[in-house]
C-alpha cells in the first residue's frame, strides 16, 4: 500500500481521525488478537501435520508459497531450530485445500487481487501464524490468512476505508461490497468508468483484478472476478 497516498486521500476527504487505525495497521501490521503464549519449557514449538487435502493441491500450494516469498510477504523456508532461536516459541497452522465449485456470475466491477495478502499482520503475531511446507520446513507468514477469525476485520476495515475514499472522490451513488468484490452504482450521466476506479485504486497501492463487464440497457455492470 502507498501509505502516504492513503493519508493524503483520507485527509482531503475529511475521514481522519475516523480511519487513523487503518493507517496505523498499514504501518505496523494489524493485530490478530492472538495472545503471547507457549506450551511450557519442554515443548519449544507446535507444528502439527498438514491436512491430507493439501497433498491434492501440493503443486499449486508450493507455487503460491514461492510467489509469496519472492514478493516478500513470506520468509523462509527455515529449519525449526532456526525459527526457535529467533522466536523462542512458535506454532504452525496446517495447510489444507478446498476445491472450488463452478463460479456463478457476480455483480461486481472488480475485486481486490489476492485481497488478504495485501494486509500485513503485527510482527508480534508472526510466531503464531506460521506454516510448515511439504519438506517439514517453516515458513514465516506476514499477511493475514483467509479464514482467520480476526482476518475478516483486518481486511474489512481497510476495504471499508477504501470504499469511503472512492465515494468521496468519484461521482458515485453507492458501492456495495462483499469481501473483495464490489458493485458500483452511478447515475447514467456520471462519467465514472471502471478504468478510472482501477487507476485511482492503483495510485493508493491497491492491487485489483479488472474484470470483463457487460453493460445492459438499465446500466447494470455484470461481471465475474478473474
Amino acid at each position: 500500500m502507498d501509505i502516504d497516498a492513503w493519508e493524503a486521500a483520507l485527509t482531503t476527504a475529511g475521514l481522519l481521525p475516523e480511519f487513523q487505525d487503518v493507517i496505523k495497521g498499514f504501518k505496523h501490521g494489524f493485530d490478530q488478537g492472538i495472545p503471547t503464549h507457549n506450551l511450557g519449557n519442554k515443548i519449544p514449538y507446535f507444528a502439527p501435520p498438514n491436512h491430507q487435502s493439501a497433498l491434492m493441491a501440493r503443486e499449486k500450494i508450493e507455487e503460491s508459497i514461492n510467489k509469496e516469498i519472492q514478493a516478500g510477504r513470506m520468509f523462509g523456508p527455515f529449519h525449526s531450530e532456526q525459527v526457535w532461536d529467533r522466536f523462542s516459541f512458535f506454532r504452525t497452522n496446517p495447510l489444507g485445500a478446498v476445491v472450488n465449485g463452478d463460479e456463478s456470475a457476480l455483480l461486481a466491477i472488480f475485486d481486490w487481487e489476492k485481497a488478504y495478502r495485501q494486509i500485513p499482520t503485527a510482527p508480534d503475531q508472526w510466531p503464531f501464524l506460521m506454516l510448515k511446507d511439504f519438506n517439514n520446513q517453516i515458513i514465516i507468514d506476514t499477511r493475514i490468512a483467509f479464514g482467520g477469525v480476526a482476518g475478516c476485520g483486518s481486511f474489512g476495515r481497510p476495504a471499508d476505508t477504501w470504499k469511503q475514499i472512492m465515494l468521496a472522490e468519484l461521482d458515485l451513488v453507492n458501492i456495495f461490497r462483499w469481501v473483495d468484490d464490489n458493485l458500483f452504482i452511478k447515475e447514467v450521466s456520471s462519467t465514472v468508468t471502471m478504468d478510472k476506479i482501477v487507476k485511482r485504486s492503483t495510485k493508493l497501492g491497491v492491487k485489483t483484478n479488472p474484470t470483463k463487464k457487460k453493460n445492459s440497457q438499465n446500466g447494470e455492470n455484470k461481471s465475474k472476478p478473474s
